[in-house]
């Protein structure tokens, strides 16, 4: 059998790392955007021994191989994954959660098991790999969200921002690493400080203007944003915008910023998602 599924990208604004020995309890809180492009995964699938293969634009996907394996312990067979970007990896688009949860959840479709199985299965990836935190939870509730508890179900909860901005993203050649930023020490002790006051704040008023307001405020108090980044958000002067959570770009509320924006890097236009993910085509 043959499946495709989409799973939207992910832009984060602000964050509280939570680690806690269950990993489905670990996560982050804080609050960001789904977005129309993410990742498209095809699978073949056929009885087997349970033996997996997954690529990501060609290339081996060991974070996406770990989720789908999570899903066969109890049903073996053989399963391939094909999965496109349609977001630059690195870039804060939480590609690589996308590309798991398009993966996992086309191989629950044919298993015929819930989908919460695939997105528990991918934020186990996610953990173990240290490639996020939040994005998994977020993207399966798509729209504009606010993480009020960390995990998955059914320990985490999300909220949704009333709102389904369009979002101008621009993207440096230079691409950051998840797990450096997540196993440093001392710069989540910062990102943790500067995303508690965030948190606390927009329960107060979720809206979307403060989603933009305290993600600014974020990238201020936490000084994880380079100086082209930095140089970035100066250019955008009042324009809502700040840095994408945690990648070398900047996303900006509405069009404009397009022109400004294109001297620095790759532009992306984006809606928001509020599907979330979903399977595109099944052929036996």
């Amino acid at each position: 059998m043959n499946v495709s599924a989409f799973c939207p990208g992910h832009i984060t604004g602000f964050f509280i790392p939570k680690w806690h020995e269950d990993p489905l309890r670990s996560g982050s809180l804080g609050s960001g955007i789904c977005v129309d492009k993410g990742a498209i995964a095809e699978l073949s699938i056929s009885e087997g021994k349970t033996n997996v293969s997954a690529k990501v634009d060609g290339e081996p996907a060991p974070v996406t191989e770990y989720a789908l394996r999570a899903i066969l312990q109890n049903h073996p067979m053989d399963v391939t994954a094909e999965i496109s970007l349609q977001l630059p990896c690195g870039s804060g688009f939480g590609t690589s959660a996308a590309g798991s949860v398009s993966a996992a959840i086309a191989l629950c479709d044919v298993l015929s098991i819930p989908m919460s199985c695939a997105i528990n299965a991918a934020h186990l990836a996610e953990i173990q790999y240290n490639t996020g935190l939040g994005d998994v939870p977020a993207l399966s509730c798509g729209g504009v969200t606010f993480r009020t508890k960390e995990g998955v179900e059914p320990y985490g909860k999300i909220e949704r921002i009333p709102g389904t901005p369009q979002i101008t993203a621009c993207v440096l050649d230079e691409s950051l690493n998840t797990a450096d930023i997540l196993t440093n020490a001392d710069l989540n002790k910062r990102i943790t400080y500067a995303g508690e006051y965030c948190v606390n704040e927009l329960m107060k008023n979720p809206t979307l203007e403060n989603l933009f307001r305290l993600s600014r405020k974020f990238v201020n108090d936490s000084g994880i944003a380079s100086d082209k980044v930095k140089t970035m958000l100066f250019a955008l002067g009042e324009i809502p915008s700040s840095m994408i959570m945690l990648g070398n770009s900047v996303f900006a509320l509405g069009t404009d910023a397009a022109d400004i924006l294109s001297s620095f890097g790759e532009i992306f236009i984006l809606n928001t998602d509020i599907q979330g993910p979903r399977i595109l085509t099944r052929k036996v």
